[in-house]
């Protein structure tokens, strides 16, 4: 008898150990708590989040994502799925759902989803005791499946309620920035000063100006494994925008410059001065690209996320703006020092002209830009001759028919939009499979993968979709008046269309366009107006195709940037003292670059005024606006030029020069960032202008270093060393 009660006791005392409620923070940012209860053997769970969208959790074996199984919910639906890849199209529901008693309720900005399922289960086992890896998410406020906006790991004992949280995705990264703060912001620019300004002052100068310049770049590629492993983890593009490609141009000019470093000649040696000029240049270079690419992470960091790193942000304006009041403080004194010596050694101190300020000067602007930082049928149309985007189509009975055929082998989709963008639009895709192959309607929510997502209502009828050789042909038929989706009958539409060349399925396009069309008259253009007007400032800028481009316009607005400017800067730098037409060729170029500038730079406003797009939606815009800025600035600087006895002259030259020079070096590089923006707005191959680039730049970049040269040999006095 007593062996049967103490049999009941323990049996009594482990039910309730095992029914009592167990709860651990998880994320408190996010706000993200997981309770749970174990009785006979089933695990009754419950995830709470701040979230108005969805909140999901997941059962690991690894901890990583892929292969895991999950539980996503929000108010009205509950679901298992398994999670074959880190896309949208990789979440696929369970054909066996195990979990009952599924719920998800919202109250007062939390979300809360509660399930039950069994703890043995062969295909989506968990461990009731020891170490269970799982894994949560979130979206803050779309319910359905979409990219989540938070995320992440961690490792739990469902028997004894100890939680050991993984690595935040989000944390990775900013540690990322961080990292590459600390080099580029500070390491690197502290050690280039020391070269420059304290080789007269101390012997130490060397090891200080090593030791800052090899400890950054071991923190840059820490940084950049970080970075690496944050793109591999999260199943996202690694160069899906600017910065990162940017990123790892940046990254392979350091290795060069450590190499550079790493091979230094002799004093005595006849490559010294040839390698002195190399590593100091790319060295100035990093100085000035530094604070701008950090500048870049940080809108990057917050378009993907959607916080800023606000204190980052700040510390990087303080410090980089103290770094660089001391540079110019120093410079200044370094120049009378070496004006007076020049005076000394040669009794001629006029001769000693603005040395060693071309560095100074656009590292200033630099910085400023970084900061300021009845049955009718009409068709076919051809839409794009390269793509072979033809389109045809019907209005009868209150309904569109539509053929759309491309060159394409992977998937075809045409969209209708409201005002020329993607996101908002709503599309129709399609691919070949079975007899009349897979077509969808989605909503375009974002411009990834994920954010295609399929409509709940959908309305097409006589949907197919057949290959003849190359061409994929995509019909369908949809009402011409719906609530949610309408279209203008009489009147331009806006549409859209895209192609992936290879793959099946919702994946990121190769190519893709805009273009207006009067359903009623079939009165069409290839390009939309809107996409002719920032064609139009493209090719101003330099960055469209110049087979399309008109030849007057384009010429004139390719030679603003490219020509007008640098050869303008290159006339008053090294003519002066051969004749006085210079002056004359100088105010031609200079004048008609602005005013070049300036059509472009209105034709680009009423693009995205016709668009009702933002105007800064991309870096580069907000670079655009601020390097117009400037070069409107020196326009005023030189009309108000004071006359040489002026106590002003000297301000208004340094000002008016620095500008002059920066010019010359950002306008190639905001040429190369308009042709990537032009290119992933249209899809539209620039190559020919990118092969005038390459080959007119470099002849003018030799051409102002070989003046330099010997200008500066002209100019040096005698007994006055080469910096080392």
């Amino acid at each position: 008898m007593k062996a049967a009660l103490v049999v009941v006791v323990v049996v009594v005392v482990a039910v309730a150990v095992c029914a009592a409620q167990n709860e651990v923070v998880v994320d408190a940012a996010n706000g993200v708590t997981l309770s749970w209860t174990i009785v006979n053997g089933t695990v009754t769970m419950s995830v709470a989040a701040k979230s108005n969208g969805y909140v999901a959790i997941g059962f690991s074996a690894t901890g990583d994502m892929v292969g895991s199984s999950a539980v996503i919910g929000w108010p009205g639906n509950v679901k298992e799925y398994m999670l074959n890849d880190k896309t949208v199209d990789g979440i696929v529901p369970v054909s066996d759902p195990i979990i009952h008693d599924a719920s998800a309720t919202q109250a007062a900005g939390t979300l809360t989803m509660t399930f039950s399922r069994p703890l043995v289960y062969p295909a989506r086992p968990i461990r009731p005791s020891g170490r269970q890896s799982m894994i949560w998410a979130i979206h803050r406020t779309y319910q359905g499946l979409m990219q989540h906006q938070g995320h992440g790991s961690f490792e739990i004992d469902l028997e004894t309620a100890s939680v050991a949280s993984g690595p935040s995705r989000l944390r990775i990264i900013e540690a990322h920035g961080f990292i590459m703060w600390t080099a580029f912001g500070v390491l690197f620019p502290i050690g280039m000063l020391c070269a420059r300004f304290m080789t007269k002052v101390t012997n130490s100068w060397f090891r200080a100006h090593r030791m800052l310049q090899v400890t950054g770049t071991v923190l840059v590629i820490v940084a950049l494994l970080l970075a690496i492993d944050y793109f591999a983890s999260s199943g996202l593009d690694h160069f899906s925008s600017g910065h990162p490609q940017a990123g790892i141009c940046t990254f392979a000019i350091l290795v060069f410059q450590v190499f550079v470093a790493a091979i230094r000649p002799h004093k005595g040696a006849r490559l010294r001065k040839p390698w002195f000029f190399v590593h100091a240049w790319l060295g100035r270079f990093l100085f000035i690209w530094g604070p701008i690419l950090v500048y870049s992470g940080l809108l990057t960091f917050n378009s993907l996320f959607g916080s800023a790193m606000i204190p980052l942000l700040v510390a990087h304006t303080i410090v980089t703006a103290l770094i660089w009041i001391a540079a110019f403080m120093l410079e200044r004194q370094r120049r009378r020092l070496r004006t007076i010596q020049f005076a000394t050694d040669s009794g001629d101190a006029a001769q000693q002209h603005n040395s060693d300020r071309l560095a100074m000067g656009f590292h200033v602007l630099f910085i400023v830009a970084g900061i300021v930082c009845g049955a009718s049928g009409q068709g076919p149309l051809l839409v794009d001759s390269p793509r072979n985007v033809v389109l045809s189509w019907s209005v009868g009975n209150g309904s569109l028919t539509m053929s759309v055929s491309m060159d394409a082998g992977g998937w075809v989709g045409v969209a209708f939009s409201p005002d020329g963008n993607m996101v908002g639009s709503h599309a129709i895709i399609g691919w070949p499979s079975g007899v009349s192959g897979n077509i969808q309607e989605y909503w375009l929510q974002s411009q990834q993968p994920n954010g295609v997502v399929p409509v709940s209502d959908p309305i097409l009828t006589g949907a197919s979709i057949t290959v003849s050789g190359a061409t994929m042909t995509m019909n369908f038929t949809r009402p011409l008046e719906h609530l949610g989706r309408p279209i203008t009958l009489s009147g331009m539409q806006t549409m859209l269309w895209a192609m992936n060349m290879q793959t099946h399925g919702l994946v990121r396009h190769d190519f893709r366009g805009a273009f207006q069309i009067d359903l009623s008259s079939g009165a069409s253009a290839a390009t939309s107006a809107r996409t002719q007007l920032i064609a139009a400032h493209g090719r101003v800028k330099g960055c469209a195709s110049l087979a399309a481009a008109q030849p007057s316009l384009g010429v004139l607005m390719w030679f603003a940037f490219c020509v007008c400017f640098p050869l303008g800067a290159m006339s008053a730098r090294y003519l002066t003292h051969s004749n006085l037409r210079w002056f004359h060729a100088h105010r031609v170029l200079q004048v008609t670059g602005t005013l070049l500038m300036l059509v472009a730079f209105a034709l680009a406003i009423s693009y995205v005024q016709q668009a009702a797009g933002s105007h800064f939606a991309t870096s580069h815009p907000l670079a655009g606006l601020c390097t117009i800025a400037c070069m409107f600035a020196n326009f005023l600087a030189g009309l108000s030029r004071p006359h040489k006895e002026s106590p002003w002259r000297r301000s208004w030259f340094l000002f008016h020069s620095t500008i002059g020079r920066c010019a010359f070096i950002w306008g190639p590089l905001m040429a190369l960032s308009g042709i990537l923006t032009y290119q992933s707005l249209f899809g539209d191959s620039i190559l020919p202008l990118l092969y005038v680039y390459v080959v007119v730049t470099p002849i003018i970049v030799l051409i102002a270093i070989t003046r330099e040269t010997l200008r500066s040999r002209a100019t040096r006095p005698s007994g006055v060393a080469t910096p080392q």
